[in-house]
């Protein structure tokens, strides 16, 4: 400060000095003696060149104008100058307060949104901005806190008008100090408490590290508003509901819950000032990353605390050798964000606001309770990449997604988007599980629950046979490289046959097909002209769409889920599954509820065909073996496997009547996977994720629907019928073989075969005919029209009727 105020005087000086040369050389008045022109040595007149006159002539004018002027205020225009500035400021602080909004307001415009999961676990927070923060209301704080934070921030919080004078001066101090270096104005901020809220709330993120005059002159007018408007309890809510305590935390709730699972009532002394003294540095004083730095920082706080009179040194000791508990990694309890859980989730859901709410409700802190299932989500997060470790290491494959959905609600339970959120090699951060790419055979079910809907049923018989689809040469095949022939439609799905479907397709009509994977769920399907008989072998899917749509046939042909708020095109799903149950803003209120309802896209009895068919082992083993990862130890399962052209994506999706999964494995440059046959890759991950999902819970069998019973029913008669008829038609082509066969053996031995049962009469009287006979006993040769001798055995029939197996 000397040295700026001896630099001030040397200003001063010379600029006296200047005014008093400039009146020496102005000259007698205008009614005084001419002033003699300069003359040479030898006294003629001196010759002026151009530039001499161009001064002179500038010279005249300041001592004509300028210098008259000067001479007039030169001991009135300090007083003057400082009117102004005055004036000016004044102006500016009533153009600012008049269009100051409250710090609620600013707060509600501040978008936050935490996380949570079914149970109100937080799972992740959006606080990247200030105001994002919960506001807790003083007495809902531990003392302990507000004497730290006052201590370490503004000792004087309580007492000053909204500026840190004390503060001031020592920045102003260390700013001259840094004038020399060239950083003037890059010293300390020396801001009190309400001026950091006003920088916080009021000043544009990309201005606050600016420490001009002007921007440090708008935040000290703010804190002197605020305080005058508000009262100091309000300020410090709104103060420690803005601080960043690191580790996505906003807000002394958030922070609280984040490191010590606990609302801020119940903070300790020791627990207070660790908190309190993060701030400062959220990234070097974070306790989870650097405990010791931050353990350093809690003593300073305390030191603080002791010498503003808050606390003793006795009390301060006993904090500083307290044990902290602090969350660390995955917490247990979920209160504090787990960032590392569900990030892909999280940012679908986050993406979905805007399309539940409205763009311009997204504002303001939202809490969003979610319909993930914690555990479910641990469970499917582990085995994903315990799986991928072990497929990257065998196969080169590199990433995977999963999605659980319950059937009965339509709520997404887990989602893994990634084989790790953090890997940038294999573009981690991508949510796989929205990612459109080809389905292969997982599309099958559709295209043969559409020809359901036209006439086919599981018995009907098509024929795997050597084809070839449009101008492509090379023939259509299976897996395995066999044909099977004459099948019927429950081993051509249960075995994944490829020409079967195809003629499936062909008989049901791609645009029907197309029609019924929309209606089932599938968004994100191209113009009908993109597609051809192929598209039963894939077709472009995400795997939360295709997941969905096993959900409907999981749940009996019924869909489950919240009207629709996608722009889709009509005939397109109704509903859309759950991933939200409700979102509350920053006061509590609840702003959105899903209202889940179910609808019947697929008649039951169709639905239960298909779920027939994936769910009988007996109907695939001729493709994927007996003991396959397509099947769950006593426990009835559908599932359906599929790959697509050069296995660039492995697909795995089944069911059970309470569980949906599906599995998607593939690398992110869709790079083919190297001997990664679905069964292989994402069916070991599907039936992992299955069984520790299921485990503990009771075994549940597909239910048969009433029409179903019923036709079941019809078909046991008939068929009791048909094998009643089958078995007299048996009896009866038995009863001809052996009177065929007795004929035969008495025409080889020469005698006239004769009906052993005739009558023989003693006397020689013309015998009666047998109508007129009342005694005569009963003839067993039929006496009807004779029969024509057969050539030879009548052949059995080659089909029974109903169909085959």
């Amino acid at each position: 400060m000397r040295k700026l105020y001896e630099e001030a005087r040397g200003l001063a000086a010379r600029f006296r000095s200047f005014m008093s040369t400039r009146r020496g050389r102005a000259g007698p008045k205008r009614d005084g003696p001419a002033r003699r022109p300069p003359t040479r040595a030898n006294g003629s007149p001196a010759r002026r060149g151009p530039r001499a006159r161009g001064l002179a002539a500038a010279s005249g004018r300041l001592d004509g104008r300028l210098g008259r002027w000067l001479r007039r205020f030169d001991k009135r225009w300090l007083a003057f100058v400082p009117a102004v500035l005055i004036a000016a400021l004044a102006l500016l602080y009533a153009k600012t307060a008049v269009t100051l909004p409250s710090p609620a307001r600013v707060m509600a415009g501040a978008q936050g949104i935490d996380i949570l999961d079914r149970n109100g676990n937080l799972i992740y927070s959006f606080g990247d901005q200030p105001g994002s923060g919960k506001v807790v209301p003083l007495g809902e704080v531990s003392p302990h806190l507000i004497e730290a934070t006052v201590a370490t921030e503004d000792a004087g919080f309580w007492d000053n008008p909204g500026v840190n004078f004390k503060g001031l001066l020592r920045a102003a101090y260390e700013n001259v100090a840094f004038w020399e270096k060239g950083g003037f104005f890059k010293g300390s901020g020396g801001s009190s408490i309400t001026q950091q809220l006003a920088k916080n709330l009021y000043i544009d993120p990309e201005d606050r590290a600016d420490r001009s005059p002007l921007r440090k002159l708008n935040e000290t007018i703010i804190a002197f508003e605020l305080t005058r408007r508000y009262s100091k309890e309000q300020i410090l809510e709104w103060y420690l509901a803005n601080l960043y305590y690191g580790n996505g935390a906003y807000g002394i709730e958030s922070a609280s819950q984040r490191y010590f699972s606990k609302p801020p009532s119940e903070l300790t002394l020791a627990e207070a000032a660790l908190l309190a003294g993060i701030p400062r540095s959220p990234l070097f004083y974070d306790p989870l990353s650097n405990f010791e730095a931050a353990r350093e920082r809690q003593r300073q706080v305390l030191g603080l605390m002791v010498r503003h009179g808050f606390i003793s040194k006795e009390e301060m000791e006993a904090a500083a050798s307290e044990a902290l508990a602090i969350n660390e990694g995955r917490l247990p309890e979920g209160q504090a964000a787990d960032e590392s859980l569900a990030p892909h989730f999280a940012f679908y859901v986050r993406d979905l606001l805007p399309v539940l709410l409205g763009q311009d409700e997204v504002e303001g802190h939202l809490t969003v309770t979610t319909t993930l299932d914690s555990r479910l989500q641990r469970q499917a997060d582990d085995i994903v990449k315990s799986q991928l470790d072990r497929l990257e290491a065998q196969t080169g494959v590199t990433n995977g997604a999963l999605v659980a959905i319950d059937p009965r609600t339509g709520e997404i339970l887990a989602m893994v988007g990634s084989h790790d959120f953090f890997r940038d090699d294999i573009s981690g951060q991508v949510n796989n599980a929205l990612a459109v790419n080809q389905s292969g055979s997982a599309i099958k079910p559709v295209t043969y629950l559409t020809a359901f809907l036209k006439g086919w049923n599981p018995d009907t018989r098509v024929v795997d046979e050597r084809i070839t689809l449009g101008d492509d040469r090379r023939p259509l095949g299976n897996a395995d490289g066999r044909y099977r022939g004459e099948v019927t439609v429950r081993v051509a799905l249960g075995s994944s046959l490829n020409v079967p479907a195809v003629k499936a397709l062909q008989y049901a009509g791609l645009e029907n097909v197309m029609a019924l994977a929309r209606r089932m769920g599938i968004t994100t399907l191209r113009d009908i002209s993109q597609y051809g008989p192929a598209f039963t072998l894939g077709a472009d899917v995400n795997l939360l769409d295709l997941t969905y749509v096993y959900a409907v046939l999981a749940n009996g042909g019924q869909q489950a889920g919240i009207p629709s708020v996608m722009d889709l095109p009509e005939g397109s799903r109704p509903l859309d599954p759950v991933a939200v149950l409700k979102v509350e803003n920053g006061k509590g209120d609840v702003v959105w509820q899903a209202k889940e309802r179910t609808e019947r896209v697929v008649p039951e009895d169709k639905a239960y065909q298909i779920t027939d068919i994936l769910s009988d082992d007996s109907a695939r083993v001729s493709m994927f073996g007996a003991n396959s990862p397509l099947n769950l130890p006593g426990r009835p399962a559908a599932v359906k496997s599929g790959s697509s052209d050069e296995t660039r994506d492995a697909w795995t999706l089944g069911y059970t009547p309470q569980l949906v999964a599906g599995v998607w494995v593939g690398n992110a440059n869709n790079a083919p996977i190297p001997n990664g046959t679905s069964t292989y890759t994402a069916a070991p991950i599907w039936r992992a994720f299955m069984l520790a999902a299921l485990q503990g819970q009771p075994v549940v069998q597909f239910p048969r629907p009433r029409e179903s019973e019923e036709a079941a029913k019809r078909a046991e008669e008939q068929r009791r019928k048909q094998e009643e008829e089958l078995r007299k038609q048996q009896e009866e082509e038995e009863k001809k073989r052996q009177e065929e066969e007795r004929k035969r053996r008495d025409e080889r031995q020469g005698a006239t075969p004769t009906p052993t049962a005739r009558p023989v009469f003693p006397t020689p009287t013309p015998p009666r005919t047998p109508a007129s006979s009342p005694t005569r006993p009963p003839v067993i040769v039929p006496t009807s029209t004779p029969r024509p001798q057969p050539t030879s055995t009548p052949a059995t029939p080659t089909t029974t009727p109903g169909g085959g197996n």
